[in-house]
């Protein structure tokens, strides 16, 4: 069992949250051995995924990175907990996915030339 405040309280305070979230995504090799606690983080990841706190909501979001980047853990995931990933697919795409990331960058772009 894996005590962390993001399981025990998804509501508390967003800089324990972001902390824990931080450390989960550091753990990517452990958490690819542990299917149970993988199984009780996972919903509140995916809380934090769609917070109103921006900070928190990217803390999130670096973390399902960090995981991704993990060969095993993203195999886990896929294989054990799809529809999970499918979740979080629909929240990036809900968001804009990657098309509004570019469309930033390109405003950021345009901003820099003209000033």
């Amino acid at each position: 069992m894996l005590p962390c405040a993001l399981c025990a309280d998804p509501h508390a305070s967003p800089k324990l949250l972001g902390t824990a979230l931080t450390l989960l995504g550091g753990l990517a090799g452990w958490l690819a051995q542990q299917d149970q606690a993988l199984g009780e983080v996972l919903p509140a990841v995916l809380v934090a995924l769609q917070s109103q706190d921006d900070k928190l909501a990217r803390n999130a979001a670096t973390t399902v990175y960090r995981w991704c980047q993990h060969a095993s853990l993203a195999t886990r995931l896929l294989d054990r907990h799809r529809a999970w990933v499918e979740n979080v697919l629909l929240l990036h795409s809900l968001a804009g996915g990657v098309q509004q990331r570019r469309g930033a960058r390109a405003l950021c772009g345009s901003a820099a030339h003209t000033a």
